[in-house]
């Protein structure tokens, strides 16, 4: 099995992660308190998990299959946690954001 884990740091996962909430929730600044950092390890958490789930995938399909799906299932679960307008604004945000996405680097890629 290989194995993603490398591909990305978790620090500037945090980071990221810790900004792109921040903005869905209009920019708000401040301390992160102790309920918004556990969140943020569940996010991490979660994240390790389903790129170790993503390098067992990439063994059998294409990135771009893997990619779709995924694609399909975030946009489905939003849609169902989520108020219309949340929904809309998640969605918007994705779009306004679209040119901040990290590619992935990796021979196992393809």
């Amino acid at each position: 099995m290989r194995i993603a884990m490398n591909i990305f740091n978790l620090t500037y996962l945090s980071i990221r992660m810790k900004n792109m909430f921040k903005s869905l929730n209009g920019g708000s600044s401040g301390n992160t308190n102790t309920r918004e950092k556990k969140m943020l390890e569940n996010k991490e958490e979660i994240y390790k998990k389903y790129m170790a789930f993503n390098a067992v995938m990439l063994e059998e399909y294409k990135a771009i299959e893997i990619a779709a799906i995924m694609t399909v299932q975030a946009l489905s679960f939003y849609r169902t946690v989520m108020s219309e307008e949340d929904y809309l604004k998640m969605v918007d945000s994705i779009y306004k954001n679209r040119f901040n996405v990290q590619t992935f680097d990796g021979p196992f890629i393809q």
